[in-house]
């Protein structure tokens, strides 16, 4: 295909094809622009929170706090694994048969679920803190739309007493003090 005069069996194009193909694609790159103007200048926050809300998360990670030693190679402290019960008010679909069974295994009140999560308007209370996992898998197990888990962790601090007493004794705040003569008593073969 040549443009101009032909020459033997050549086939002579029009001159006017080139010009509207020429005018067709300047005119749909003035669309694509005109688009983009419009897209940038009315619906700016929009499309940002649309972008961040596929590319941005904030994720708060627990960070696990490993065993304390003296230097002879006690411990001194530990973290344990728990969890905490949690629910948003504004999504929360209990049945009362769910209700009752969420109380008994948490062993509080139904009335006290109930006024937890009166205010509809909240997106997060905490219903129960520092249960066990044991019993956290039981919770998830109820199946309760909108009550959730968060993984904690509870540190224990230990102390060594010096008495002969096969005793061992915990305070609130994770405080267990645990006697020699109890530990004596657990390194014999009885």
């Amino acid at each position: 295909m040549v443009y101009g005069k032909p020459k033997n069996n050549e086939v002579r194009l029009p001159a006017w094809r080139r010009r509207v193909l020429l005018v067709a694609l300047l005119f749909g790159f003035v669309l694509l622009m005109l688009q983009s103007v419009y897209l940038q200048n009315t619906n700016k926050e929009f499309l940002q929170k649309k972008g961040d809300d596929r590319y941005s998360r904030t994720l708060k990670l627990q960070a696990y706090r490993g065993r304390i030693s003296d230097r002879n190679g006690e411990i001194l402290a530990v973290n344990s694994p728990v969890a905490s019960v949690w629910a948003n008010p504004s999504e929360l679909i209990i049945s009362a048969k769910q209700k009752v069974a969420l109380a008994k295994l948490l062993k509080i009140k139904t009335k006290v679920i109930d006024n937890k999560v009166a205010n509809k308007k909240r997106a997060f209370v905490y219903i129960k803190r520092r249960i066990s996992p044991d019993l956290a898998k039981q919770v998830k197990g109820l199946g309760v739309h909108g009550i959730n888990l968060q993984k904690e962790f509870r540190r224990f601090y230990f102390q060594l007493v010096d008495s002969s007493e096969i005793n061992a004794f915990a305070l609130p705040g994770g405080y267990v003090y645990v006697t020699r003569g109890l530990l004596a008593a657990l390194n014999t073969e009885s």
